[in-house]
């Protein structure tokens, strides 16, 4: 599975924030830049099991030390991440 490549379709939601839509349980994390594998942040996912490489449709923008995905033309390679208990890996990761 390490070579999966999903497409991931994405829009804004009422409030403005940008929603990715999946597909079936169990829920996949999409991560990208510094908590990808082999970069500094990666260590955080520890507690994931690696689902494989992923793309997003989209673009990054800056909010100061960290990069936020939003709607837009672009493609954005990231990772994809299964948790057995998800609220607490988005506790962390958030």
């Amino acid at each position: 599975m390490d070579h999966l490549i999903w497409n991931l379709a994405g829009g804004h939601n009422a409030a403005g924030c940008y929603n990715v839509w999946m597909s079936d349980a169990p829920l996949l994390v999409f991560v990208y830049g510094t908590l990808m594998r082999g970069c500094s942040l990666h260590h955080f996912l520890s507690d994931g099991r690696f689902d494989g490489e992923a793309v997003a449709d989209g673009r990054l923008i800056s909010l100061g030390e960290y990069p936020a995905l939003i709607d837009g033309a672009g493609r954005i390679r990231g990772e994809l991440y299964t948790f057995s208990d998800l609220p607490a890996a988005l506790d962390v990761l958030d």
